[in-house]
């Protein structure tokens, strides 16, 4: 007879802060798509002095990682949440830097999600 298959053990219910955290992971991921689309316009707008495209591309790009941290740890929360806590960890560390929302959902995060993993 072959040995059982190694499933990864389920999770218990999450509980409601983890709940709101995805949620609002979600809303910050939908804020930072905006804000990255206006930098990419504004980067690409004519009448633009040459001085300042540069500083515009650093800040498209700087949102741009931002955008694709919050929609990896999003997916990651969402489909695999047996494995959500150290990215999500990394992610809040990060966030912490991101004035002013990110920095609230940040210390919430770090506060209140997966503490019961």
């Amino acid at each position: 007879m072959s040995d059982p298959l190694p499933y990864a053990t389920p999770l218990p219910p999450g509980s409601r802060h983890d709940t709101i955290y995805t949620a609002l992971l979600g809303a910050l991921c939908a804020m930072s798509l905006l804000g990255t689309v206006m930098m990419g316009v504004m980067t690409r707008a004519p009448g633009q002095a040459p001085e300042t495209v540069w500083v515009l591309k650093v800040v498209f790009v700087m949102y741009l990682v931002f955008l694709l941290l919050q929609v990896a740890v999003l997916i990651i929360r969402i489909a695999f949440p047996q494995h959500r806590k150290w990215p999500t960890v990394a992610l809040n560390v990060f966030l912490l830097l991101w004035l002013p929302f990110g920095t609230a959902l940040g210390i919430y995060g770090l506060w209140k999600a997966d503490r019961g993993i």
